[in-house]
């Protein structure tokens, strides 16, 4: 098969398209904070920890930047993997199923990472 001797490459693919997504967070996080404070207001999660959310969108940035860093290069892949899943399935549960179509995306987003925890390096 053609593609065969490129299958090699497909967990840095993986990797550095969810490392992607982080990075793309990371930016609208501080860029754009009003969206997250929005969905961040509307969930259980404002009853459940009484924080600033100007803080806790910063905190989102700065994880999520941390969280593409250590994806883009490669280091602590099954790690960083493990964060980012348990991260993802947090948002799924602040978010809800209110919107169907950032539901899927999260799943999406779930999916590259636990194939990471399956599959990527330890270094």
């Amino acid at each position: 098969m053609i593609l065969a001797k490129y299958r090699k490459y497909s967990t840095s693919i993986i990797r550095i398209g969810l490392g992607l997504v982080f990075l793309a967070n990371s930016y609208i996080a501080f860029v754009s904070p009003d969206e997250f404070n929005r969905l961040i207001s509307e969930s259980f999660l404002v009853s459940l920890l009484p924080v600033n959310l100007d803080l806790l969108v910063k905190f989102i940035g700065v994880s999520d930047g941390i969280v593409a860093a250590l994806l883009l290069i490669g280091k602590g892949q099954k790690y960083v993997a493990v964060y980012a899943s348990l991260w993802i399935m947090g948002v799924m549960a602040v978010i809800g199923t209110k919107e169907p179509a950032d539901l899927l995306e999260h799943f999406g987003d779930l999916s590259m990472a636990i194939y990471l925890m399956l599959n990527g390096s330890q270094k």
